[in-house]
């Protein structure tokens, strides 16, 4: 690699960082491990270079990430279009040199040689750094992928053996994902239903407590207003004197037809109440947990389902998943 200050027309003073693969090593296919972006076939001028990208990130369909540097920042790049290390498949399939992707109609090629010129001596640094990481983990992935491919000795099966193809072991994974999935559908209903239930059963408490404080408050109220009753004691008919029976009637708790007796067992059944509605609380709580756990679970197994689905579209596009 390459470091150096370039001085433009202007005085202005800029940094340029040059990486070249030199040898391949005992891993690696090629030297030519850099892909360049053709924006224009019939102006090799107007290259420029890819992005630096892990390879496993290369691999994936959302397509490669951008890595980006900040002057102020070693572990960013700047936005500029810069380079990024090919993934293992790409070592194999595109081509090494400019004319054979353009006649191919490619976009980008393989380049063993890379150069950049960045504004600021931090960011040509971290641009360095960041070339020598990539590198070294597309080797590292390499020898990962040709080590898992070969087999020393030779393996021998006993036919016959379950399907081991690409597509069998991805449509397998599919319907356990799919069946995840509908377990968690119907975990979720369950608890859908058991929330409402409770909720339901709450709402009749609730009905109930505001019943019987207003039963309450309209006895203690006509009790306020019976208490202070006179009652004189003008005869009712000759010879006999008005009492106060009436007033004690309703006043008297050991007469369980009394307004007093009715008054106690109104609150009774109130305070009853309220202490089945709070302990109903944690219940119900515990209920809209495990309703919410059930969700995030049923998300879960439906996106797990998705990218499952994805990956065997992406192997036998002709993959019809009505038929497992």
């Amino acid at each position: 690699m390459l470091q150096r200050a370039v001085r433009y027309s202007d005085n202005s003073l800029h940094y340029e960082v040059t990486a070249a693969v030199i040898a391949r090593g005992s891993v690696l296919p090629f030297v030519e491990l850099f892909v360049i972006q053709i924006n224009d076939p019939l102006n090799p001028k107007s290259d420029v270079l890819a992005r630096v990208s892990d390879p496993l990130d290369i691999r994936s369909e959302a397509g490669v990430l951008y890595v980006k540097v900040d002057s102020a920042d070693l572990r960013t790049f700047s936005t500029d279009p810069f380079v990024r290390v090919p993934n293992i498949d790409e070592l194999t399939a595109l081509p090494r040199d400019r004319v054979t992707a353009v006649r191919r109609g490619a976009s980008v090629y393989l380049a063993s040689t890379v150069s950049k010129i960045y504004d600021t001596l931090s960011t040509a640094d971290a641009a360095g750094r960041q070339i020598i990481d990539r590198l070294s983990k597309l080797t590292q992935d390499y020898v990962t992928f040709y080590g898992t491919f070969l087999s020393n000795p030779a393996t021998v099966y006993s036919l016959p053996v379950t399907s081991r193809s690409v597509e069998a072991v991805l449509t397998a994974g599919f319907v356990a994902k799919r069946q995840t999935r509908l377990n968690a559908e119907t975990a979720t209903a369950t608890a859908r239903t058991a929330l409402d239930v409770c909720r339901t059963a709450d709402a009749m408490l609730d009905a109930r407590i505001d019943a019987l404080v207003a039963d309450v408050a309209f006895l203690e109220a006509a009790r306020v207003i019976v208490a202070g009753i006179a009652e004189t004691s003008s005869p009712v008919t000759a010879g006999v004197s008005g009492t106060t029976n009436a007033r004690a009637f309703a006043l008297d708790g050991s007469n369980p037809r009394s307004y007093e007796s009715l008054l106690v067992e109104k609150r009774a059944a109130l305070s009853e109440t309220r202490v089945t509605r709070t302990a109903r609380d944690a219940g119900c709580a515990a209920l809209a947990q495990t309703a919410a756990n059930a969700d995030a679970a049923l998300e879960a197994a439906r996106a797990a389902e998705t990218e499952s689905l994805r990956e065997v579209y992406a192997s036998c596009p002709t993959f019809n998943p009505n038929t497992v």
